[in-house]
This record gives C-alpha cells, sequence and structure tokens, in this order.
C-alpha cells in the first residue's frame, strides 16, 4: 500500500510538471516522456519515521518550485 500512494503522489507532480514546462514553451518530447517514472522513492525513509506535514491546501496540489531560482543541489 505504501508503494501505491508514492507512485500515485509521485504521477501527480510527475505530470504537473511537465504541464508547468510545456505552458512555458518547452518542448517535452516522448523519448524523454518514456522514461519519466513515478517508481522513484529515495526521498521516502522507509526505515524511519516520515513525518508529513500536510500543507492548508484543500482541494489542490502545493505549488511547484521555480526552477529558475531554486538551488541546483535540490530535485525536481
Amino acid at each position: 500500500m505504501g508503494l501505491n500512494a508514492i507512485v500515485y503522489w509521485n504521477s501527480l507532480y510527475i505530470d504537473a510538471a511537465v504541464k508547468k514546462l510545456a505552458a512555458s514553451g518547452m518542448t517535452i518530447s516522448p523519448e524523454i516522456r518514456a522514461h519519466l517514472s513515478p517508481l522513484q522513492w529515495e526521498h521516502i525513509n522507509f526505515v524511519g519515521s516520515c513525518p508529513f506535514n500536510r500543507p492548508g491546501l484543500p482541494g489542490r496540489l502545493r505549488d511547484l518550485r521555480d526552477t529558475a531560482t531554486a538551488d541546483d543541489d535540490q530535485a525536481l
């Protein structure tokens, strides 16, 4: 069940990121899209506590980070 939740969550944000990039004029080719996978969970700690702080954003996703101003060492 945990993996299903992670795949669903990652799918939502991958879709939102692709749509935001497309809206800004960037073309995401089918070849690139074929390599996008929601089966990534390195950002989840399965062996310890995982605190979840839910922001008060009922009914919508939180805003995506602006990559133009983001630190280089942080992943999308």
